[in-house]
């Protein structure tokens, strides 16, 4: 199962939003400001569980190997999936920093940086297919 977090600051939102609740100071009964209270505890419970099985599953790819450096017995330390973003990611903050002292047309460097480091976040569930795997269309 391959879980996407849409908008990582909703933990934090949700965490601000609990801390933020004042019970006393709410015409709600203590009843339903309780249980509006545990809703929201629950909420961020569940952000908080699915930030942790996101970022368990994007830690596979530090053992995912490339497999055209395997196929081509390139080494003894053969590239991680998670090397091959990494270095992408650097060149996209590279490229958008030359690109914004440019007088030509501009790059979303902040854009370009995070689907850098998105871009081969399904391969810790399916592996680093290539043309050559024969896995079909």
């Amino acid at each position: 199962t391959i879980i996407l977090i849409e908008n990582p600051a909703l933990i934090i939102t949700s965490v601000v939003a609990m801390s933020n609740t004042d019970a006393s100071s709410s015409a709600a009964p203590a009843a339903a400001a309780a249980a509006s209270a545990s809703a929201a505890a629950a909420a961020a419970s569940n952000v908080a569980s699915q930030t942790i099985d996101f970022l368990t599953m994007a830690r596979g790819l530090k053992t995912t190997k490339r497999t055209g450096w395997v196929r081509q017995e390139a080494g003894p330390q053969i590239e991680s999936v998670a090397d091959h973003s990494w270095r992408i990611s650097v060149m996209a903050m590279v490229a958008g920093s030359a690109s914004a002292s440019s007088d030509d047309e501009k790059v979303d460097a902040n854009k370009c940086i995070r689907m850098a480091l998105v871009h081969d976040l399904a391969e810790s569930a399916v592996g680093d297919i290539t043309p050559y795997c024969g896995v079909s269309d």
